[in-house]
């Protein structure tokens, strides 16, 4: 087989190899749950009310610390705590921002 052939053939199984995977992947996100109406709720919440200080993604920002953070595991802290946070303020007692409002 000369190396022509060669090359078509290996560009031609390539392609169907690379069209078989995008086909198998669109499938997989085809198959996805959908995500929870209350989930886009949290969000938009966070965006609105927490993001300014903690970050549009909680990386943290100079106004507020990042909630991506080991401090904020649940063995550290726990879910009322945070709920506490969020609802009420917390006295700063990790990081050097001040108080959360």
């Amino acid at each position: 087989m000369n190396l022509g052939k060669k090359f078509i053939l290996i560009s031609l199984f390539t392609l169907v190899s690379f069209v078989s995977l995008e086909a198998n992947a669109e499938e997989k996100v085809a198959k996805a749950p959908p995500v929870p109406f209350q989930y886009g709720l949290g969000v938009r919440n966070f965006q609105t009310f927490c993001s300014e200080c903690h970050g549009e993604w909680a990386e943290g920002s100079d106004k507020g610390p990042p909630l991506l953070h080991p401090y904020y595991k649940s063995s550290h802290h726990s879910d009322d705590a945070f709920y506490r946070a969020a609802s009420q303020g917390v006295t700063a007692h990790h990081w050097r921002f001040g108080n959360m409002p």
